[in-house]
């Protein structure tokens, strides 16, 4: 059961990436596992980092699902 919610928020952050490169943005995915640290609430946390230019710097917008 926690895999498949696991499954549904990746899915989400594929198709809004998706989304977004086909407006022409970079965009890149970001996961940070559950299983990096033993902690009693286990967090799946996927980020897409949207690139942007902002008076010749390179930043990013972050999106947290």
């Amino acid at each position: 059961m926690i895999y498949s919610k696991y499954q549904n928020i990746l899915k989400k952050a594929e198709k809004r990436k998706a989304e977004l490169e086909s407006n022409g943005q970079k965009v890149t995915l970001v996961r940070e596992e559950p299983f990096a640290a033993a902690r009693d609430s286990v967090d799946f946390k996927v980020y897409l980092m949207i690139w942007k230019e902002k008076q010749g710097d390179r930043v990013a917008e972050i999106e947290e699902f």
